[in-house]
């Protein structure tokens, strides 16, 4: 998660296989959001990746996040014709400026890379970021923490937030609860110019009482 650079797997999926599946989705009707997903070898989570605490580190890891996202544009976006892509999914650590953000950046840095990104694109263009706004990185995490909304065309979010906490709570319950998350998301939409957003992901928990 410290590497200063991006590279393929024999678990990463071929341009052209990614292509031949965009192609399927349109030709039942479906639209397609393309959201690459950067993953660490060792299992651990994308939104803890940072390069090595060096000024050439980290210029060398975002030129190669780029050449990543420009490649995936080129040889799958424009060949396929998707509708909307994301550049970016979940990367924590490095999508805001302040306190927790990875180190040795100054006030913008991190704000001025990811707008070039959205800006590469002529189709609607977003950052999917994690639905946890209080519970990683003392709070400096999720969607509220990402300074980049006004150059994306939506406000992208993994929603993932749990509508019931115990194996007791009633089905009016877990109503409330959903209410209250559409609540709070659409809060921090008008925040945004009531900018609207769009779930990147949205699912529960593989385990009991979620």
């Amino acid at each position: 998660k410290t590497s200063d650079s991006i590279y393929p797997t024999s678990n990463s999926a071929s341009s052209e296989s990614m292509v031949w599946f965009i192609q399927q989705a349109h030709s039942n009707g479906l639209k397609v959001l393309m959201k690459p997903h950067v993953d660490v070898e060792s299992g651990a989570w994308r939104g803890e990746i940072c390069p090595s605490d060096t000024s050439s580190s980290v210029s060398n890891w975002r030129i190669s996040y780029k050449n990543y996202i420009l490649k995936m544009k080129n040889e799958v976006c424009a060949v396929a014709d998707c509708d909307m892509f994301a550049v970016g999914t979940e990367m924590e650590l490095v999508a805001y400026d302040g306190t927790g953000s990875c180190p040795n950046q100054g006030a913008g840095l991190w704000k001025d890379f990811w707008i070039d990104l959205l800006n590469q694109f002529t189709i609607d263009a977003t950052y999917c970021s994690n639905w946890d706004i209080d519970g990683y990185n003392g709070g400096n995490s999720g969607y509220d923490s990402v300074q980049f909304w006004g150059s994306a065309e939506y406000i992208g979010i993994d929603m993932y937030d749990p509508i019931a906490t115990t194996c007791t709570h009633t089905q009016q319950e877990m109503k409330d609860k959903f209410r209250a998350v559409v609540k709070k998301v659409t809060d921090y939409s008008n925040t945004q110019g009531q900018k609207s957003i769009v779930n990147c992901e949205i699912g529960f928990y593989d385990k009991d009482c979620t």
